[in-house]
């Protein structure tokens, strides 16, 4: 199991799936993502102390990887048989937010979705649009804006937040108003199985952006 290191959220997250594999039976080590190499020689990822790695769940974006290079050999790796790697690369499609402007394509007018495009000027004059860098995450880089016929804004952000994303691109999505209660904006994140719910998040905070800093709600499901 590897992680971005020194993290700790990643790390505590890390820590908790250890304590999980082992009581399923199963021996994992924990080391930072940096300190694996791969060896060219036997077509191998090595850990920190030069042995192989035959499964890899790793906490650590696909698109990263991808960039730096690495990720290309480890796709390559997996498809072979040489590495098990969780999450799977195909997930790379999964958190790309471009996803959104896929899916209003493919069903347009759906109940369950929102108009999103890849050019803002899809949208009429006077609508309130969300702007979302493709691979941001944690909120970082969104605003929300009303933008005037050539998809510009017409004045100053409703709201916004910074952060180091955005040189991906950018896809729009109409807004839409979270749910609301006492002055708190919640943005539910639900894990499906096929068609079943087997887990739900909250994430709730003043803001009508979500981060990495909101309160996390607890639930109890009876």
């Amino acid at each position: 199991m590897a992680c971005l290191m020194p993290h700790l959220e990643d790390e505590a997250t890390i820590a908790y799936l250890q304590t999980l594999a082992l009581k399923a039976g199963m021996t994992t080590k924990a080391l930072p993502i940096q300190a694996i190499r791969y060896d060219d020689t036997t077509r191998q990822f090595l850990d920190d102390a030069g042995g192989p790695i035959r499964h890899l769940m790793k906490l650590y974006p696909w698109d990263w990887l991808i960039e730096e290079g690495s990720g290309r050999e480890l796709v390559a790796s997996a498809a072979e048989g040489r590495i098990g790697v969780i999450e799977p690369a195909w997930k790379m499609v999964m958190s790309s937010k471009g996803l959104l402007a896929c899916l209003w394509h493919l069903f347009p007018n759906h109940p369950n979705l929102l108009p999103a495009f890849f050019d803002p000027t899809r949208f009429p004059a006077g609508s309130k649009v969300v702007a979302k860098p493709l691979l941001g995450r944690e909120g970082s880089n969104v605003s929300i804006a009303v933008l005037d016929s050539q998809g510009q804004p017409v004045d100053q952000p409703v709201a916004e937040t910074d952060g180091p994303y955005g040189d991906g691109g950018w896809v729009y999505q109409q807004f839409s108003p979270l749910a609301e209660s006492d002055g708190n904006h919640a943005v539910f994140g639900v894990w499906m199985a096929g068609d079943a719910c087997c887990g739900m998040g909250i994430r709730e905070d003043r803001s009508l952006i979500t981060g990495n800093t909101s309160r996390f709600v607890p639930h109890l499901f009876r």
